[in-house]
């Protein structure tokens, strides 16, 4: 296959949230038969679209993301958001325990996720803690999150320490208390 059509191929994915089911099964179709579904940026972009897109398909994100040999926390982070958007709150803390074993660091973009998945106090608390241990205490997002998350469960004096814990404040972590 010629470099030019891996390259519109690569150009696609780029757009790939906008484009339809079909079209992105097309594309994932002639990733695999031409070898590039091997590439981490193709196969990445391949299973944001079926993770977080309007139309897209948590069976088939599943999939993609159970084949990749050394998923990053990009993919991670997808995975996490669409099993949170489904209402799947477990597995969402599954793919995050399964990042900590396997040496992948979290960001904020994945305590964010994680904090909209807590629908209980234990998964809120070992999410909180996570925060403090890897060092995200201070990150303005992380705190406002996790400060919604204990504000949603009621436990608004919680959620005030955590404020009030944290060095960088901004209108979302007031908001969020």
């Amino acid at each position: 296959m010629s470099s030019y059509r891996h390259s519109q191929c690569l150009h696609l994915l780029q757009g790939c949230l906008s484009l339809s089911m079909r079209e992105v099964k097309q594309i994932h179709a002639h990733a695999i038969t031409h070898s590039l579904a091997r590439f981490a940026y193709v196969s990445s972009r391949i299973l944001a679209f079926y993770a977080l897109s309007q139309s897209g398909d948590l069976c088939y994100a599943e999939t993609v993301f159970i084949h990749m040999p050394m998923p990053n926390i990009f993919d991670c982070n997808s995975m996490i958001m669409c099993y949170t958007r489904n209402s799947q709150y477990h597995k969402s803390l599954s793919i995050f325990n399964k990042m900590l074993n396997t040496g992948i660091r979290p960001n904020s973009r994945t305590f964010t996720a994680l904090a909209k998945a807590c629908v209980s106090l234990s998964f809120l608390e070992q999410v909180h803690a996570q925060t403090i241990r890897l060092g995200f205490s201070s990150d303005m997002y992380v705190v406002s999150s996790v400060v919604r998350a204990y504000s949603k469960h009621g436990l608004i004096q919680v959620a005030h320490r955590v404020f009030d814990e944290s060095s960088n404040k901004n209108v979302a972590c007031w908001t969020s208390l």
